[in-house]
């Protein structure tokens, strides 16, 4: 089974693929301020919706970019997390996963963000 993940607009979607990528479920929530708390509770339900365990999962595919800089941020470090965590590979998508992206994958330990645009830095405001 291959968990993906998707942060990058303003929509936090999970969905889990069999081993030939036909899909087994899929959840979505609205809103980008809260991807961050929204995420790791999104795979837990989504699994425990189909009967499924973390330990099941065989590799984490995780949309890269472009895409909204924090957005990004969020979903690939909980994938590089979990895979860490798990023992699993990571391949870093640019679209929903396929066959091709599992064979062609560069191996990489960690996946990295295609950020759209740097990110907004603001001046230090003068302290009172």
């Amino acid at each position: 089974m291959y968990l993906y993940i998707d942060t990058s607009k303003d929509k936090t979607i999970v969905k889990l693929f069999k081993q030939d990528f036909d899909e087994i479920d899929g959840a979505e929530k609205d809103g980008m301020k809260n991807q961050s708390e929204n995420l790791l509770c999104l795979i837990d339900k989504i699994l425990e919706d189909n009967s499924k365990t973390k330990k099941e999962i065989r590799a984490i595919f995780v949309f890269v970019g472009p895409g909204s800089y924090t957005g990004l941020r969020v979903g690939v470090a909980t994938a590089n997390s979990l895979v860490y965590s798990l023992g699993v590979q990571v391949i870093g998508v640019e679209g929903e996963p396929t066959i091709n992206d599992l064979e062609n994958n560069d191996t990489n330990k960690f996946a990295r963000p295609k950020y759209s645009y740097p990110p907004k830095i603001t001046k230090e405001k003068p302290r009172l």
